[in-house]
């Protein structure tokens, strides 16, 4: 059995390292199937359970990293918490 040739390969838009950028807008904490549009055009989607509440910032930096198996986390600079996204565009 031959393997595609795209196999194992990120998909041609697919960051390959850490995102900076900052959440465009006000960022009212974490929530399963928010949508968080960033500063450089990405949108990123909450695909866990992960909660940040009582937060309210406008234009927070944010950086989301690379994990395992292709999965990725968002995390808002200042706090621990971090939530498993997807790019969605």
């Amino acid at each position: 059995m031959q393997q595609s040739q795209a196999a194992g390969r990120p998909a041609p838009s697919a960051p390959t390292g850490p995102v900076n950028s900052t959440v465009n807008g006000t960022f009212n904490g974490f929530g399963r199937g928010q949508r968080y549009t960033l500063a450089n055009g990405q949108v990123w989607e909450q695909t866990d359970a992960a909660r940040l509440e009582g937060v309210r910032l406008d234009n927070p930096q944010v950086v989301i990293s690379p994990g395992m198996f292709g999965v990725w986390y968002m995390r808002i600079e200042g706090y621990n918490t971090r939530a498993k996204v997807r790019r969605v565009q």
